[in-house]
């Protein structure tokens, strides 16, 4: 198990230094047996979301305060509906949010960034989410949502994120002959035109334990304010520490001299 903790602490390296920003999945490694791969994966706890795809171990993760907002975003929005549904008393005794589980492709197994299912019954899933912001491009997010949608998910959902708010929303439903795809970025969607970028879906997409023709609903315009606001907030951030870091160094250098 070893070689693959390496390999993925080299794949977690070349993502911090930004190699190929945006242009993820990043190689962990090739030729893995799927014996050696799940018993490792068996043992690991980390943030980083994996694959195994032909023998070889990919990495999409990105535990960034944006991407891991805007995943728990489109949790909030699904959970928070179903709870003001009259016939449902509690969300989590219809809906089963499982996060980034292990779940099985028809080319091996992938980690989602939110996945659902039905609480009476844990059949495989109904609708997964996936957030691409620092670590992979729009097409292979795409590709993410298609091998989700054939590996029988009546819905899957992407969205990328860059810093620029080129912002994308794709999404298809199980059968579908073509996903939905959406520029929700400021040059696309403001005020004037945000009720023609509210997307829904039936509920039954998500659980199938609640009766009656219920939808889901996502704003796009309310999703792209966050966006903003979660890319002000990580910009503060980063130079809020590097201020610190940089105040801290010259501390040091005025304490180093004073006691020479």
């Amino acid at each position: 198990m070893g070689e693959l903790d390496v390999a993925l602490e080299a794949a977690i390296a070349a993502y911090e230094r930004g190699d190929r920003e945006g242009q993820g999945p990043f190689l962990v490694a090739r030729n893995v047996p799927w014996q050696s791969y799940d018993a490792w994966m068996c043992g690991l706890e980390c943030c980083w979301r994996l694959e195994f795809k032909a023998g070889d171990v990919w990495m999409h993760g990105d535990p960034s305060i944006v991407h891991e907002t805007i995943s728990n975003w489109f949790n909030t929005m699904i959970i928070t509906q179903i709870q003001c549904i009259p016939e449902v008393e509690c969300a989590i005794d219809v809906i089963s949010a499982a996060r980034a589980s292990r779940l099985a492709t028809i080319r091996g197994d992938k980690e989602p960034d939110q996945c659902y299912f039905s609480s009476s019954v844990l059949e495989p899933q109904r609708a997964v989410i996936e957030v691409a912001y620092k670590n992979e491009g729009l097409e292979a997010l795409k590709s993410s949502v298609d091998l989700w949608e054939a590996s029988g998910s009546l819905l899957a959902i992407g969205v990328k994120i860059t810093r620029e708010l080129d912002l994308t929303f794709v999404a298809k439903e199980r059968g579908a002959a073509a996903a939905t795809e959406l520029k929700f970025g400021p040059e696309f969607l403001d005020e004037s035109n945000q009720e023609a970028f509210v997307v829904e879906f039936p509920l039954s997409c998500f659980t199938g334990d609640v009766e009656g023709d219920h939808r889901i609903r996502f704003d796009l315009f309310g999703l792209q304010k966050y966006v903003i606001k979660m890319i002000e907030h990580e910009r503060r951030f980063f130079y809020s520490n590097v201020a610190f870091l940089n105040f801290n160094k010259r501390s040091f250098v005025s304490v180093a001299v004073i006691w020479k």
